[in-house]
């Protein structure tokens, strides 16, 4: 085995872990409770709810099963989940080398084993009960198999690789659409165009397996199918109208207050199936309505994506005023340099696209999928959702970092 995955392996899991163990970080945040009271639920036999016997499909259930999983080996344990989870991230990062190697070569593929083992944001995602960790972990591993299929014209790997990316959309259904970008990354990379509908059905057909326990389940409980969990798609898309439309400044917290309540008052009333068709619809026909107002939201949204510090995962969440007032310099340094961190790796990635450009086509879905990453600003969803596919960006700067770091050897030797 390559000593060089060992040792990120290790280092990549010492760091997860001392964050998990020592780090005073938030473990729970306002997902995090849904999850944790299913996960708890199913252990004591109270079945998939989050209120104990209430049947739900609220939250899609790979990462509940995960926490309950957990729970049952090691006991009800935000520590014992984050250990898991700091394995899983440690890992996670062999295989984005592996991934990085079917495309780049391997000092690009080495950059981006360390980069990916030792970026702080990573490793801040592991402690928390959130899905990030894991999602990650899948879509990363679907991504390398997708890889595979795709060179190697593969029915084992299509086949393989649909049934994990299945499991990645009932961890959290936000790649629904992706298979869409699969399509047209399999027709640029295909000379035989005949032979591309046959394989993507193949990974579709193996997406679909894993749904079918779960869409039974639900049509059985509720009488309506659910694209991985209840209410997500259509209290998204009407949040997004509302903001559109409304001013979001903290001075006007009484329409935000009023808008929640609606909203709440909405899924009570309705139940979860009937709540979703009113919240679409409504959402979908105020936004073809105000298509210049939504345009504006969603160039607003972007930036404010993308360009984070992510410091609040390591409890730095307060304004840098207050830090300022307060003297406390070390804290605003460290904020301040993960911004700068994230800022300098979504460069250099753009960097490493542009220098990539002659292994594009081949690597064409892991463009799609650092695309399909920015298509999130459409919807009103956290900037923790980016961080996923943070991995592919990753590959990316790693291509640049390669290229700058072989200039910098040429010239050196020029000097000598």
């Amino acid at each position: 085995m390559n000593r060089h995955l060992i040792y990120a392996f290790v280092i990549g899991l010492l760091l997860r872990a001392a964050f998990t163990l020592f780090y005073p970080y938030e473990t729970f945040y306002p997902d995090s409770y849904d999850y944790h009271k299913i996960a708890v639920n199913l252990v004591s036999g109270q079945g998939y709810s989050i209120e104990p016997g209430e049947p739900t499909a609220r939250r899609a259930p790979v990462y509940p099963l995960f926490l309950a999983a957990v729970y049952s080996l090691f006991g009800v344990s935000a520590i014992a989940v984050g250990i898991i989870q700091s394995v899983l991230g440690a890992f996670a990062s062999i295989l984005i080398y592996k991934l990085s190697k079917e495309y780049f070569s391997e000092r690009v593929s080495l950059t981006a084993l360390y980069a990916s083992a030792l970026y702080p944001v990573l490793i801040s995602y592991c402690g928390p009960v959130l899905t990030e960790t894991l999602f990650s972990f899948m879509l990363v591993l679907s991504a390398l198999f997708i890889a595979r299929a795709v060179k190697n014209r593969s029915v084992f790997y299509y086949l393989t690789a649909g049934l994990v990316f299945g499991l990645v959309n009932l961890t959290r259904p936000d790649t629904i659409l992706l298979p869409f970008l699969l399509l047209a990354a399999m027709l640029v990379n295909y000379e035989k165009k005949r032979t591309v509908l046959p394989h993507f059905l193949l990974f579709v057909f193996a997406a679909a397996v894993p749904f079918i326990p779960w869409t039974a389940r639900n049509y059985s409980k509720f009488h309506y199918v659910f694209p991985g969990q209840s209410g997500a798609l259509g209290a998204l898309v009407r949040s997004d109208a509302w903001y559109a439309m409304n001013d979001t400044t903290e001075e006007n917290k009484i329409e935000f207050d009023k808008w929640n309540r609606y909203l709440e008052s909405v899924q009570k009333e309705l139940g979860p199936a009937e709540a979703e068709k009113k919240l679409l619809n409504e959402g979908i026909e105020i936004i073809l309505r105000h298509p210049v107002k939504f345009s504006a939201l969603v160039a607003k949204r972007f930036p404010r994506f993308w360009i984070t510090s992510h410091s609040s995962m390591f409890s730095i969440s307060e304004p840098n005023s207050a830090y300022l007032s307060r003297g406390q310099y070390l804290i605003l340094g460290v904020k301040t340099a993960l911004l700068g961190l994230h800022v300098l790796l979504l460069a250099s990635a753009l960097m490493g696209i542009w220098l990539a450009k002659t292994r594009l086509r081949e690597a064409s879905f892991l463009l799609v999928l650092v695309f399909y990453s920015s298509l999130y600003v459409f919807v009103d969803i956290p900037n923790r959702h980016h961080v996923p596919y943070m991995p592919f960006i990753i590959i990316f700067s790693s291509v640049a970092v390669s290229y700058l770091m072989d200039k910098f050897y040429v010239r050196n030797n020029r000097l000598v």
